[in-house]
């Protein structure tokens, strides 16, 4: 169930277990949530030059946006590249085809790689070098969030008075080789029974993914806690962000857009925060989704 507000408030509610719904859009759901695959320190990209060394020749492969690639030096291969994760691979088809085979280099945060040439061509099949890549410099993360959630009743996914409120989580900043971030995180009950909730924090890890059609990015960072007056959750805690931006529509017609917030060790996993731009039902008002005036709602943007 997915928890909005300040979600499971205090600690008799620690062992609450939750579980993720977006409702008309699981898939993209599950793309928030699945595992990131870039590393931090930048953001590699498959288009540009790329020099490889194998066995002490060295070349230079010119890589289109679509992965069609062309090399200059040695056998003048033409080939399709690939970029997935921090894993890039050359299918090499050079004018002498005994010479065909497939690089594959794990490249690091500064999109310097290091992998092998297997060989496929039936003279020389399975036979592998060591080999080596240097590509275009990494590229910053930028990205922007505001998400907005209005709950007035107690219907699941909520469990409980304290979770009826505003809520709303803003957030910006450019990650890279060094990072600049604010996230500015905030709860006001409707009953004054329960107390206002502020939280400030800043990046300090992340990992980025976007998919190669474009239709979706994911971020997750790693955030620390630099202001709280949260009982709960106190100055260098850490916590999980997670961003969906993506070009998929939900049944309302507003886009699929969402964050996710989460502790998963230290002080703070008495809670879940997760925002996207569904219809809300009776739980919110207005009952209706997505901005500007939505009962709930997300905006993310992540670039490149």
């Amino acid at each position: 169930m997915l928890e909005r507000g300040w979600g499971v408030y205090g600690a008799r509610y620690r062992r609450m277990r939750v579980t993720v719904i977006f409702g008309g859009i699981a898939a993209a759901a599950a793309l928030l949530f699945a595992p990131a695959i870039h590393a931090a320190g930048g953001v590699c990209h498959l288009q540009g030059d790329w020099l490889q060394t194998t066995a002490g020749q060295s070349s230079t492969w010119h890589i289109s946006s679509n992965g069609q690639a062309t090399e200059s030096g040695l056998g003048s291969a033409h080939g399709t590249a690939t970029l997935v994760g921090n894993v890039l691979t050359i299918e090499s088809f050079p004018s002498d085809p005994t010479f065909n085979g497939v690089y594959k280099w794990t490249l690091d945060s500064e999109c310097h790689g290091t992998g092998t040439l297997t060989f496929t061509s039936s003279a020389r099949a399975g036979q592998t070098l060591p080999s080596t890549v240097v590509g275009p410099p990494p590229t910053a993360v930028k990205f922007s969030f505001h998400t907005y959630a209005n709950d007035v009743r107690v219907v699941p996914p909520l469990v409980g008075p304290w979770q009826l409120g505003f809520s709303h989580f803003i957030g910006s900043g450019t990650l890279g080789s060094t990072f600049s971030s604010s996230l500015y995180n905030t709860f006001a009950p409707h009953s004054l029974r329960y107390p206002f909730v502020h939280l400030s924090a800043v990046v300090v890890g992340y990992s980025y993914y976007s998919a190669p059609n474009g239709s979706y990015k994911t971020l997750d960072m790693t955030i620390q806690v630099t202001d709280s007056n949260a009982k709960f959750c106190t100055r260098g805690d850490r916590g999980t962000l997670k961003l969906l931006q993506t070009t998929q529509r939900l049944k309302n017609g507003a886009l699929g857009d969402a964050v996710g917030l989460s502790w998963p060790s230290g002080r703070c996993p008495t809670f879940y925060q997760g925002w996207i731009n569904s219809d809300g039902g009776a739980k919110t008002s207005p009952p209706t989704g997505g901005p500007p005036s939505g009962g709930q709602w997300a905006i993310v943007n992540i670039s490149p």
